[in-house]
């Protein structure tokens, strides 16, 4: 394998009018500017965002009423006047 890869180097550096081991080290730069250049891209990539958290609200009123929320992220919402939060289930997966 490596006496192929030497081969093909010698043939392209000859076609270059280099010797074998200055083509191989300008491949070998070229390699690690590209590698450098993936890390740059993969380091500026945006991190993944976690699904959302939702929760079940339920509510009971003054005059014995009640009434439920789906809520999301930030949680139950603020009851309704004269209501307040009487149950709620959550986080769990929003799916």
């Amino acid at each position: 394998m490596f006496e192929r890869i030497g081969r093909a180097a010698e043939r392209a550096a000859s076609e270059a009018g280099q010797s074998r081991r200055g083509f191989l080290g300008v491949l070998g730069r070229r390699a690690v500017v590209a590698a450098g250049a993936a890390c740059g891209v993969l380091a500026a990539a945006r991190p993944a965002r976690a699904r959302p958290h939702c929760y079940d609200c339920g509510y009971t009123c003054g005059d014995g009423s009640t009434y439920s929320f789906f809520g999301s992220d930030g949680g139950c919402p603020k009851p309704q006047p004269g209501c307040r939060l009487t149950w709620k289930s959550g986080p769990h997966s929003c799916y």
